[in-house]
């Protein structure tokens, strides 16, 4: 599968995160369209270890669609980069992950350049997703709106609205229904 076959079309997918082989196995089983895989303990889009990362690959072995978190561009487009060549190594049957996804935690007003070089050390076949968060005050980062607009001038096609703390509720909760509205 490529990035432009893990899209469900005009019916509605789950994407389901993951941290291990046993929650990725139990996530397809239930029904997961897509399996993500991140490693919360590094952050809201932490990225797990290319062993860990790998083994879920195969563990799924392309029945869903996979996509992984690959932690904030703050760490730079060659970190990001690495991370991504180091889990492709670890493959050993699996197909790569459709998407990556990097979020803008803490990237200063600089953050476009740090977006575009993301978005530009994303290997070809593997769309890179934008991710913005809600609570965007509390993680330093740029507004949702302009994480919108920056994708769209970068030509991503997929937005992941997050929340950046997990202890304060949903997407909902944090921002409100109406913020939500407008940034669909």
């Amino acid at each position: 599968m490529n990035a432009r076959t893990w899209r469900t079309g005009n019916r509605c997918g789950l994407l389901v995160s993951v941290r291990d082989v046993d929650e990725a196995r139990e996530a397809v089983a239930g029904g997961a369209t897509v399996v993500d895989v991140k490693e919360p303990r590094e952050g809201p889009l932490g990225a797990a270890s290319p062993a860990v990362t790998a083994a879920i690959a195969e563990a799924v072995g392309g029945m869903v669609p996979w996509t992984m978190a690959c932690g904030e561009c703050v760490m730079g487009a060659g970190a990001i980069r690495e991370h991504v060549s180091r889990v492709l190594d670890a493959l050993e049957s699996a197909p790569p992950p459709t998407a990556v996804k990097a979020g803008l935690a803490d990237a200063g007003p600089d953050w476009r350049r740090m977006f575009r070089s993301f978005v530009e050390a994303v290997p070809d076949g593997i769309e890179p997703i934008a991710a913005a968060y809600g609570d965007w005050a509390s993680a330093a980062a740029p507004d949702p709106g302009a994480v919108i607009r920056a994708a769209a001038d970068c030509g991503c096609r997929t937005v992941l609205i997050d929340t950046f703390g997990k202890e304060g509720g949903g997407l909902v909760e944090t921002c409100g229904i109406e913020s939500v509205e407008g940034w669909i």
